[in-house]
Order: structure tokens, then C-alpha cells, then sequence
């Protein structure tokens, strides 16, 4: 349909009248009014950034092409660049390595785009470490608002809980590891050069001269001539062709009548019994063998795995490590996924998900507001009763604290029969003002008029009033009991949080079991289904299944050998 462009005129008029009123335009927007300036600029192509260069190699988060690499250390050095091309040849992955990029440099980056479905194209392509950071705006929706949420809350926790001792660790461990892979690609290379060098060096070989493939081409020239030789005899490569006068030898001895009769015998040979086992032995063998293939084959299911070939070749107690390490993980997860807690089930999905910050930082919101409640609540001791009628908190605390130091300054409070103050014409000015403490709160039971009275009446607002914050702590699903004493409010939270603390113990676990799969060369599995965790656990007893009957196998394949 046909769209007003009124909003683009307001945004225009705008910015018109911003730089009449500053009387100067910045050099951004300079470039974009006079075509002839150009901004100035400091960057330098790849400096600083998620551009790494090992051994003249380019290094991203994400690959990129020649083209694509032009792109980004363009931008690195010029304040406008326009990348054009038609659907499908990669600009959308070039913004994605791009906001890589410029973020590693602490830049921010605005991405605009004419449709929400572009801009959660951009985000879906942004590296895994990165994409719960980005900060994005699409729609009025529940679904973006939410997303808007995760994202802020996200950053707030990287920020908070940023370790710079865990970042250098990591670092050093990504330098050890592009050491490691750079002396690999040089001894992979010393092999390349070595195989083409034996390739291309000449050889002489049995009465042949050439490269070995030179020779090869001679002798599968002469196999139709002399291929029958085989027939009768076991070539071997390694000696010299036989002289005219062995080959008389040998043809003479074809001819032989009185050898040929004893032929079928003369082909026969003696088998030395010392070279294979008794009887009773081989059977326990062939029944071992058998053994370890019924186990070979209940486990075939698990063969088909990604992971099973990088299992099968770690050492087994390490495998033994892995399977344990799994399973423990696994029966934790499925521990604690049959909590009643209102709030588990999210907060496992989003540990298992690996968005377990949000929940560590109300981890500690939780374990702050606990110890600060704790001695209050002790001091206060199951048996005060705190009754306010009406009033605003706040004003009932500060009257206390007025009239608690008008008693600690030597002032007088008298009170009737009833507890209650009197209040006539020559009653201090701190007691007449305490007018609504008095009428709105009872301290067991009567007015808090004593120093031991309004000193429970405000530790009982300090525990309410911290009490009324671990409930907000909580996610909105989670309804903390309302009704229960202040002993029993706090007991309810310091239960849940210690269900909490185990959680995130899980994600620290699962965390650590990540870097220790990686270390050892191995995927890392899906969390979020225990099942396939713990199948990932059984390729342990496969693997060991395939080297029992190998195990088992290689003596019988010696035996054949020797018949």
C-alpha cells in the first residue's frame, strides 16, 4: 500500500533544527551534506578487534571469504562503507563477522534494517557466545519484549560477573591451542613436502628406473606379457628379475616328470603343533571371541553416534572418568527436574541452555538479602508479636527511631493503665508527634512505649521490609507464602535458595564437563536431554565392547595366520 512519508520530514526537520541551534554538524553527518568531505579516521585494517592473524592467516569467529575480509578491514579504516550485491552471496553473514568484530574493538553497533525478518536473520548468524547479548528491538510483541529483557539482563550479569582472572586463563588457553594447531600444520606440512619429494625422486627398483610412479606405469605395461608368473610363483618386489640361466633352471625343472609326480605332496606342508594352542585352549578362545561379539553387537546401536569414534580412541580410564562424570550429571539434572519448585523447570532449561547468569545473579541477590534478614530475625526470636494496624511504614519507623532517642537522651514517656502514652499539654514534643505509632502498633500487645519495645518494632520493619524483597527476587511464577511467621517466611526462602545453590552448582558442572570434553577432543553433548546424555555416557561401554572383541579376536586371527 501506499505509505506516508511524513515521519521521514519530521525526522529530517529534526535534525535541521538540532544543528541550527548547535551552529555546528558533526563530521559523520558533515560527509552525508557535502559530498567532497571526507571524515577523518584512526583505525588501521584489523586493529585490535576479533581479526586475528596467525602466520599471515586471518582468523574470525566466523569464516569468512577474500571479499568478505576486504569488507571488514574496510570499515576498520573508512567511516562509510556500502556493501551491495544481490540475495543469497553473503552480506548477511559479512554483518554477523562484522558485529563480531566491532565488538571485540568495545564499539556499539546500531543494525537497522526495512523488516523485522532481517534483523533476526543478522542475530541468528551472530556467533552462540555472543547472540543472548544482543540487544534487540523488533516488534511490540510479548516474544521481542521478552527477548529485549534476556538480552539487557545478560549484559548486566557478563558485566557484573566478569572474572579477569578467568578471562586470562582463557586466553592463555586459546594461545596454547593456536600454538598447538600451528606446530601441527608445520609438521603436516614437513610430511606433504617429504611424500612429494619421495614422489618426484627417481628410484631404481628391480632392474626399473624412474619415480616410483614412472615405475609402476612400466610394470602394469608388462603385466599382460608376464602376468602369468604369477600363476606359479610369489613374486617378491624387493629382489632383481631372475638371470636367463635361472629361468633355463626353473623351466627344466617344469618339464621334470619325476618331479612332477611328487608335486601334489611337495606342495604340502608340516605344521609345527608348538605354533598353535591345545584344544581345550582354542575353544576357550572361540568362546571368549563369541562372548565379545554378543557385547559388540547389543551395543551396535551406539556405534552410529558422531562421538563414538573420538570415545574408542581415549585412553579407557579416561573413558571410564567421562561415563561416571555423565551419568552423575545426568542423575543431578534429572534430580532436581522432579522439585516441586514453581521456578525449577526455567531455571533448569536456561542452565541446561547455558543462560545460566540471570540466575546466578539472583543467586547472590538472594544469598545478600538472607544474611542480612538472618540475625534480625534471630534477635527478634519466634515469640515477639508485631501488630500494625494502618499507617505508612516508613513514617511508623522513623516516629520509633525519634522517640527510641528521645528516651536514650534521658526524656520521660509517661503511660496510663492501658500502656498507652498521655499526651496532654507538657508531654515532649517527640512523643506528641508519635501519636500514630502508638494508636497503629502493639509490641506484644501494647504500645511500643519502652526502648526494648520499639527497638523489636523496628527490626521487625527491617525483617519485613527485607523479607518483602526476597519475595520480589523470585521470578513472577514463584508465590511465596504470605501468611507464615517471619521465621517461617525466611526458612521458605532459605530453603529454595539452597535448592537455587544447587542448580547453579549443576551449571558450574556442566560448565567444567564442557571444557574437560573439549580438552580431550570430544563434542559437547546436549544438555538439554538426558537422555542423549546419558546415551553419550554409554558410548564408554561401547567402545570398550569394540575393544573387548578385538581383543579377543586378535588371537584366533593369529592362529589363521600361522595355518
Amino acid at each position: 500500500r501506499k505509505r506516508s512519508r511524513q515521519g521521514l520530514v519530521d525526522i529530517f526537520n529534526e535534525i535541521v533544527d538540532q544543528l541550527t541551534r548547535s551552529g555546528t554538524v558533526p563530521d559523520g553527518v558533515l560527509s552525508l551534506i557535502d559530498p567532497d568531505h571526507r571524515p577523518a579516521t584512526g583505525g588501521t585494517p584489523g586493529d585490535g578487534g576479533a581479526l586475528v592473524m596467525v602466520d599471515d592467516d586471518p582468523f574470525l569467529p566466523l569464516p569468512v571469504n577474500d571479499v568478505q575480509l576486504r569488507i571488514i578491514r574496510q570499515v576498520d579504516v573508512s567511516a562509510h562503507t556500502l556493501v551491495q550485491g544481490p540475495p543469497g552471496t553473503g552480506k548477511t553473514h559479512t554483518a554477523a563477522a562484522l558485529l563480531s568484530h566491532l565488538l571485540a574493538r568495545g564499539q556499539r553497533v546500531l543494525v537497522t534494517a526495512h523488516t523485522d525478518r532481517a534483523l533476526k536473520e543478522v542475530r541468528d548468524k551472530l556467533p552462540a557466545a555472543i547472540r543472548p547479548l544482543s540487544v534487540a528491538v523488533v516488534g511490540t510483541a510479548r516474544e521481542d519484549m521478552s527477548d529485549l529483557k534476556l538480552a539487557v539482563e545478560g549484559i548486566a550479569a557478563a558485566a557484573t560477573e566478569h572474572d579477569p582472572e578467568v578471562a586470562r586463563t582463557t586466553i592463555q588457553h586459546c594461545r596454547d591451542t593456536i600454538d598447538t594447531l600451528r606446530r601441527r600444520r608445520a609438521e603436516l606440512h614437513r610430511q606433504l613436502v617429504a611424500v612429494r619429494e619421495l614422489e618426484v625422486r627417481a628410484h631404481e627398483k628391480a632392474g626399473y628406473q624412474g619415480t616410483l610412479a614412472g615405475i609402476a606405469r612400466q610394470h602394469q605395461e608388462q603385466t599382460e606379457r608376464f602376468g602369468w608368473l604369477t600363476d606359479y610363483v610369489d613374486v617378491d618386489t624387493g629382489r632383481d628379475a631372475p638371470a636367463a640361466d635361472e629361468v633355463t633352471e626353473w623351466r627344466g625343472y617344469l618339464l621334470d616328470a619325476t618331479l612332477a609326480s611328487d608335486e601334489p605332496e611337495a606342495c604340502q606342508r608340516l605344521l609345527d603343533l608348538a605354533t598353535v594352542p591345545a584344544p581345550r585352549v582354542f575353544a576357550d578362545l572361540v568362546a571368549a571371541e563369541r562372548a565379545a561379539a554378543r557385547a559388540d553387537t547389543a551395543q551396535s546401536t551406539h556405534k552410529n553416534h558422531p562421538a563414538f569414534d573420538s570415545v574408542r580412541r581415549l585412553d579407557p580410564a579416561v573413558r571410564g572418568q567421562v561415563r561416571e562424570r555423565l551419568h552423575r550429571l545426568a542423575e543431578q539434572a534429572d534430580e532436581l527436574a522432579r522439585r516441586p519448585e514453581a521456578w525449577m523447570a526455567d531455571a533448569l532449561a536456561d542452565v541446561r541452555t547455558g543462560r545460566s547468569a540471570i540466575w546466578s545473579g539472583r543467586g547472590r541477590q538472594l544469598a545478600d538479602l538472607i544474611a542480612a534478614a538472618e540475625p534480625l530475625i534471630e534477635r527478634l526470636g519466634p515469640l515477639a508479636e508485631v501488630d500494625v494496624a494502618d499507617g505508612n511504614p516508613s513514617v511508623l519507623v522513623t516516629l520509633a527511631n525519634e522517640v527510641r532517642q528521645h528516651l536514650a537522651d534521658g526524656g520521660k514517656l509517661r503511660t496510663g493503665s492501658d500502656g498507652m502514652p498521655k499526651l496532654g499539654a507538657l508531654a515532649p514534643k517527640a512523643v506528641k508527634q508519635a501519636h500514630p505509632l502508638f494508636a497503629h502498633v502493639r509490641v506484644d500487645g501494647l504500645p511500643p512505649t519502652t526502648p526494648e519495645r520499639l527497638d523489636t518494632f523496628v527490626m521487625w520493619m527491617d525483617a519485613t521490609k527485607i523479607l518483602a524483597a526476597l519475595d520480589r527476587a523470585w521470578p513472577d511464577t514463584t508465590r511465596p507464602p504470605a501468611d507464615d511467621t517471619l521465621h517461617e517466611r525466611l526458612q521458605w526462602h532459605s530453603a529454595e535458595y539452597a535448592q537455587l545453590h544447587r542448580v547453579l552448582r549443576l551449571a558450574t558442572a556442566l560448565w567444567t564437563e564442557q571444557r574437560h570434553l573439549a580438552d580431550v577432543g570430544l563434542p559437547r553433548p546436549d544438555w538439554t536431554d538426558l537422555a542423549a546424555v546419558r546415551a553419550y555416557a554409554d558410548l564408554v561401554d561401547a567402545a570398550a565392547a569394540a575393544d573387548g572383541l578385538a581383543t579377543a579376536t586378535a588371537p584366533l586371527a593369529r592362529i589363521i595366520r600361522v595355518l
